[in-house]
This record gives C-alpha cells, sequence and structure tokens, in this order.
C-alpha cells in the first residue's frame, strides 16, 4: 500500500509541477485558446490509459504496405535471377508473350517512318539481339515489313 500511496503523490506532485499557472485575467486568452488548452492539459495529465486520446499508432497505411511489399518481392525476383548471370551464363529466358508481340508489330506498323519505307520499298533490316527461340525473328519474317530478319543469341543452348 505504501508504494501504490507514494506513486499516486509523485503523480500529483508531477500534475502540480507542470500544469499551467492560473490565469488571473480570463480575457487574456480567447475562449478556443482555454479550450485548446484544457485537451491538451488533459490528455497529458490523464492518470487512466482510457482517458487518453484515442489516436493510435496502428502502423503502416493499407497502400503504403501494399506497395512496399510489391517493391519487395520485384527486389527479391532480380535477385534470384542474378546467380546464372554471376556465374557468366547469361540472363535467364524469358519467352515474349504473344500479345507482347501483337502489339508490338502493330506499332511498327503505325510508324511514319517504317510507312514510308515500304512506300518508296526500301529494304528494311530486322535485327533481333538476345533472339532467345526465335519466336520474334519469325514474327517479324512472316509479317513481311522486313527484306531480312536476322536473330543473334549469345547461349542458345539454354533456350
Amino acid at each position: 500500500m505504501t508504494g501504490a500511496n507514494s506513486n499516486s503523490n509523485s503523480n500529483s506532485n508531477f500534475d502540480n509541477k507542470f500544469r499551467a499557472p492560473p490565469i488571473s485575467n480570463q480575457d487574456d486568452l480567447s475562449r478556443e485558446e482555454t479550450e485548446i488548452w484544457k485537451s491538451i492539459s488533459k490528455e497529458m495529465f490523464a492518470q487512466d490509459p482510457s482517458e487518453k486520446s484515442q489516436a493510435k499508432n496502428e502502423g503502416l497505411h493499407p497502400v503504403l504496405a501494399i506497395g512496399l511489399t510489391a517493391a519487395l518481392l520485384a527486389h527479391g525476383a532480380i535477385m534470384f535471377s542474378l546467380p546464372p548471370v554471376l556465374r557468366q551464363r547469361g540472363a535467364p529466358f524469358l519467352p515474349t508473350a504473344s500479345e507482347g508481340l501483337n502489339i508490338m508489330f502493330q506499332e511498327l506498323k503505325n510508324q511514319p517512318i517504317i510507312v514510308n519505307r515500304m512506300r518508296a520499298r526500301k529494304n528494311l533490316n530486322f535485327i533481333d539481339l538476345g533472339s532467345g527461340d526465335g519466336r520474334v525473328v519469325f514474327r517479324a519474317a512472316r509479317e513481311g515489313l522486313f527484306t531480312n530478319s536476322v536473330g543473334y543469341e549469345i547461349n542458345p543452348g539454354e533456350c
């Protein structure tokens, strides 16, 4: 009991020591300032945790947490793809999706330079560096936009 009593005395000493001095003239502070001071002092000197402000540190905002998780996963994927590169075996083979090829060749057909050269019947060459299994090169040859389609792959055994 003695310990609890001395604890309450120390709290009251703390309260008395850090409370604002009484204001002799209430006209010195506006009504709004007085209300702000009362709410701040009530929160600062609350004896019971339930009396404190309801604002809690609930962690990260969900959108921020999702963004950080996505960034972590992307960096993890990059880190897992590095060992073959570091062992000088080349970059990992990732095939090009057919939707990506459709969009790429549709955009090529809409480029003014390509259209002008096709009208002038000039030779257009298609060169694919890191061609992998050659699906982009074969697609370029099938499209008929290019006179020559060539693909270079430094590591053909890995495809």
